[in-house]
């Protein structure tokens, strides 16, 4: 096949087809397009063999471009993904041209062998293959250091966050270590919990997306702790230790909850600005106010149940307050009965988020108080007036 095809012409023609077959993928945006112009050119001896080749490896780089540009803005995630993608394609890249000519004679005289007729496109196909599958020959062994290696890149505010700074694996075969470990890892959420929330009251995130990702983070250092706390509970544990960590796991599930629901409280604030809001207005600032004051309050109020228990009821008396106001506006017709409908749902949902950060910060500040059967209800439910539970749902519970 080789003698009927003209060649790239040493090692200059390579890098030329190469640099060809590259920028036919940037150009494209696919590899497979590039691909197939290859095939095709070298199926009507437009190049020859080796040059085909040559393309091949430059389109399978080029496909790193397409990688770099899809990632620009997206998540840390999807970044690694794309320099794992890049770095493999790279170094498979540079494999197959050092063993370009072992390559091509394996290639020719495995086609051969298989009778495809002297084509030359069965046999650019195979040399894909083959060198890809090098690639990840070449990788395999070392894919859980490139792994922890891309780990550390991208990292984000958000992710730093939502990594556990207090639990080790260690630890769990220890109880006493073990629970205080978790203890601390519950308070830094729920720090991080009024961190979130002070944030949007004060009017200082711009991006709703980053806040999103600071809840998701809260989330996600709640799973780390769940997950911390189940498996120390498979220890062998004292029987007091191990009845008080199903309290510790329903903190984490009450602020985790409390995390999610913190954008309605940006989504009020949002809805205060709006025209055919601006009856409620007054209602609604006074509201956030007061949001603000008490969870102000409760920053400073860790180690202190009875101040921590007034700021908590004055966040629930906030609510009732606001709500009595919207309804007023509703009965005086200054408000329409669909704006009263999404402005209730609103106040809902912060109504939500306050009963469970309450429940988490009633049980972290009494981590040793007996596990109860239904005083404080799933994150899953709702508190009704009457202390029953009704299904968790948007529109206001009371």
């Amino acid at each position: 096949m080789a003698d009927r095809l003209p060649a790239a012409g040493g090692l200059t023609g390579v890098l030329v087809y190469l640099g060809i077959g590259f920028g036919a993928t940037v150009l494209t945006q696919s590899s497979s397009a590039s691909i197939a112009l290859i095939l095709t050119a070298a199926g009507q001896q437009l190049i020859g063999f080796d040059a085909a080749a040559a393309a091949i490896i430059g389109a399978n780089v080029g496909t790193t471009t397409t990688a770099a540009f899809a990632v620009i803005d997206a998540t840390p995630n999807a970044k690694r993904v794309a320099a794992g993608h890049i770095l493999f394609n790279l170094l498979t890249g540079v494999v197959a041209l050092a063993l370009l000519p072992v390559l091509l004679q394996v290639v020719q005289m495995a086609n051969g062998w298989l009778a495809a007729g002297g084509r030359p496109e069965p046999a650019l196909a195979m040399f894909h293959t083959l060198f890809n599958l090098l690639g990840v020959l070449l990788l395999l062994p070392v894919a859980d250091r490139i792994a922890g290696v891309l780990g550390r890149l991208f990292r984000t505010v958000e992710e730093d966050l939502g990594r556990p700074r207090h639990l080790d694996d260690t630890l769990t075969g220890t109880p006493g270590l073990a629970l205080a470990a978790l203890h601390e890892e519950l308070r830094r959420m729920r720090r991080l919990v009024l961190s979130n929330i002070a944030t949007v009251l004060a009017g200082a995130e711009p991006r709703p997306q980053r806040l999103a990702r600071r809840a998701e983070a809260v989330v996600g250092l709640g799973v780390a702790i769940t997950e911390f706390a189940t498996t120390t509970r498979m220890a062998n544990l004292p029987r007091d230790e191990a009845a008080a960590l199903p309290g510790l796991i329903r903190v984490a599930r009450y602020l985790e909850e409390a995390s999610r629901l913190t954008p309605s409280v940006e989504r009020l604030r949002a809805a205060a600005r709006e025209p055919q809001n601006v009856a409620a207005g007054p209602v609604i600032e006074a509201f956030l106010a007061r949001l603000r004051q008490s969870f102000s309050a409760l920053s400073d109020t860790e180690a202190d149940p009875a101040a921590g228990g007034l700021a908590v009821a004055e966040l629930e008396a906030g609510y009732q307050t606001a709500k009595s106001g919207l309804l007023r506006l509703g009965a005086d017709r200054r408000l329409s009965v669909e704006r009263l409908d999404s402005l209730l749902d609103g106040f809902s949902g912060c109504h939500r988020l306050i009963d469970q950060f309450a429940k988490a910060d009633r049980r972290l500040r009494q981590p040793v108080e007996p596990e109860s059967d239904g005083s404080d209800d799933e994150p899953a439910s709702e508190t009704v007036p009457d202390g029953q539970q009704a299904p968790a749902r948007q529109s206001d519970p009371d």
